[in-house]
């Protein structure tokens, strides 16, 4: 039984071959299964907790403590509702379109 020998790749059927590889992987990749979705972030800061700040001094904003109420602006809806962190800060996600 004879059997049969491939020629060696030369360097640009290799280069070839692993495009194609990478471009096959990388096309059976999942999709996330939710839309990618924007929001409203930020820190809540009350102060000055001083009532002496001097020139050049920064304030001494500290954080605060809140429930951020994001509602729709022509119907007042009610959009979402997010409590703040320890620090202040917060996210509400939103899709593009709310």
């Amino acid at each position: 039984m004879k059997r049969s020998r491939l020629a060696p790749m030369d360097s640009s059927q290799f280069l070839w071959a692993l495009v194609i590889a990478v471009l096959v992987v990388a096309c059976q990749a999942e999709l996330p299964a939710e839309p990618v979705t924007s929001g409203i972030e930020g820190r809540v800061t009350i102060g000055p907790s001083s009532p002496i700040i001097g020139v050049g001094t920064p304030s001494a904003n500290e954080p605060y403590a809140a429930v951020i109420v994001v509602k729709d602006n022509a119907t007042g809806k009610e959009m979402a509702r997010v409590q703040t962190g320890p620090d202040g800060s917060f996210r509400v996600a939103l899709e593009a379109d709310e």
